[in-house]
Formats: structure tokens, sequence, C-alpha cells
């Protein structure tokens, strides 16, 4: 545990000296929910990466989708333990190619609760910004055929147990290190995103990239 806790601070320190990877509040809310009991175990691999343990079963309550005759709805599909562990790197690099800019399909992500973040394509419905709003239970996420739980839209806030508010609030981090963001809006204001659903966040203590998921297309194009 002691030997963890110095890794995790000396990959916190690189972080820092580079002005690049998590920020330390963004570190300390993974970390916040790391544990025995916790969704999320974390540790740090070779000081330079990240290793995040998961079981993709929420805690939140699931059901239905709640149009059960969108086209996309799988009804009676019920979330099942998908363990996992992905690697994300300490010191995000940015993708300088077409091949590996396209995010694949599956988890691209996960989430503060331990659940799978895909990117916004649905097998079969392409697409999940032009789905049916009923394709998606009362918290924005489904099971997959397999039961694997997975949002490929924002979470309800309250799902997550952050702030319903005009601030945006982390609530994952993707595959390539950056942190995923719930909304848009900061400060009240819409933020104007690039082309892979991110801006960089100014008040930090630097200035960082992070993606966000919009108003009005609720995924992060990733």
């Amino acid at each position: 545990m002691k030997t963890s806790l110095i890794a995790a601070l000396w990959l916190l320190v690189i972080q820092v000296w580079t002005c690049e990877g998590l920020t330390p509040p963004e570190i300390t809310e993974l970390y916040g929910r790391s544990g025995p009991t916790r969704p999320l175990k974390i540790s740090v691999q070779n000081f330079q990466y990240l290793r995040i343990s998961f079981n993709g079963m929420p805690s939140h309550p699931t059901s239905d989708c709640y149009n059960v005759s969108a086209t996309c709805c799988r009804r009676n599909a019920r979330p099942r333990p998908s363990p996992q562990t992905i690697v994300i790197p300490g010191i995000p690099t940015y993708s300088t190619d077409a091949i590996s800019y396209c995010t694949p399909m599956g988890v691209i992500g996960v989430t503060i609760d331990g659940t799978a973040i895909y990117n916004h394509l649905e097998s079969g419905c392409v697409d999940v910004n032009y789905m049916p709003d009923g394709s998606f239970d009362e918290c924005n996420g489904h099971p997959s055929p397999t039961g694997e739980y997975h949002f490929h839209r924002a979470p309800k806030p309250s799902c997550l147990g952050v702030p319903n508010d005009e601030q945006p609030h982390m609530i994952g981090v993707a595959l390539d290190g950056f942190a995923i963001y719930d909304s848009d809006a900061y400060n009240g204001v819409r933020q104007t995103l690039d082309e892979c659903g991110g801006f960089k966040l100014t008040e930090m203590p630097r200035n960082i990239d992070t993606f966000h998921f919009t108003q009005g297309k609720p995924v992060p194009i990733m």
C-alpha cells in the first residue's frame, strides 16, 4: 500500500512537471472511488501508467429501457459482472494518424462508478445520437447482449453521485488518459468543443484537455 502511494505521488509529480495528464483534483476523485469495497481498484504500473480494475456492475438501480417500443430496446436484459482491467498512460499523447484517431468498438473508458463507457456507435443501430431516447434506461445506460452495462450517452448525474448543476464534473477517464466530464457547460455557458468533443479547462491549475458529453449531441466523438 505504501509503495503504491509513493508511486502515485511520483506519477503526479511527473504530470505536474510536464503539464499533462490528470490534474491533482482528478487523481483525488479517482482514488476516492478506489478501495476494497469501492467500484475501482487502482495501482500505478512502472511509474508511468494507472492500472484500473472494475467489475462493470453499476451501483445505481437499472431497468428495461423506458420506451419498450424503441427499435434498439433490449427488454429483460440484465447487467452482469464484467470484470476487466484497463491501463491508461499517466502522460497522454495526442493522436497523429487517422487509424489511432478513431476509438474502437467496446470499452473506451470507465466511469467513476466502475462501469464501462463505449463510443458513440451502437452495433446494429449505428450512431446513438440518432437513436430514440427510450433505447436506454433512466440513467442513460444499457447492458450489451452479454450483460456488460455501459454508457454511450452522458449518465444522469444522480446515478453517479455528482451534482446536477451548470458546472462540469468528472465522471470517468478515457483509455488515452484524458478525463471525461458530464457536460459541455462551464459556469453556465456552453463551450465550443473541438472535433474530438473536448476543450481546455483554463481555470484548472493549468490548461488541460478534457472530453465532455454535450447537450446537443450527448456523446463525445471518441
